[in-house]
């Protein structure tokens, strides 16, 4: 029973996911899509370059993912450059899906949201 439990969330979040990794903001937004993958893109060759790992093109195609979903699903922050080192140090522990989440909930239970929010209002 418990396994069947266990496989139904994992299956539920990573449904959620990807239906926020392909969500797009609105269709008259795409100018802000395209800066927001812009910027992902520039900082993924700059997250941990001394590190193989991070050079790995699959590790950097989940880190990118993984990154557009989140500015999908909390829009008032967006992407904001220190994203992705957060979110590269989950990738390393879990997978994409649960990275996600992780990172999801570090920005809204210790609030880092607001530190990483457009004119860092949390600090």
């Amino acid at each position: 029973m418990a396994y069947k439990e266990e496989n139904y969330l994992y299956l539920s979040s990573y449904k959620l996911y990807q239906g926020f990794l392909t969500l797009s903001r609105n269709e008259n937004n795409n100018e802000q899509e395209n800066q927001i993958e812009q910027d992902i893109q520039q900082d993924l060759e700059r997250t941990f370059q001394h590190l193989e790992y991070f050079q790995r093109p699959a590790v950097k195609q989940s880190l990118k993912r993984i990154l557009i979903a989140f500015s999908n699903y909390e829009t008032t922050v967006g992407y904001v450059q220190g994203m992705n080192f957060i979110a590269a140090v989950l990738i390393v522990h879990t997978g994409e899906v649960a990275a996600f989440w992780l990172l999801c909930a570090l920005m809204e239970k210790y609030q880092l949201k607001k530190v990483l929010s457009h004119g860092l209002t949390g600090l």
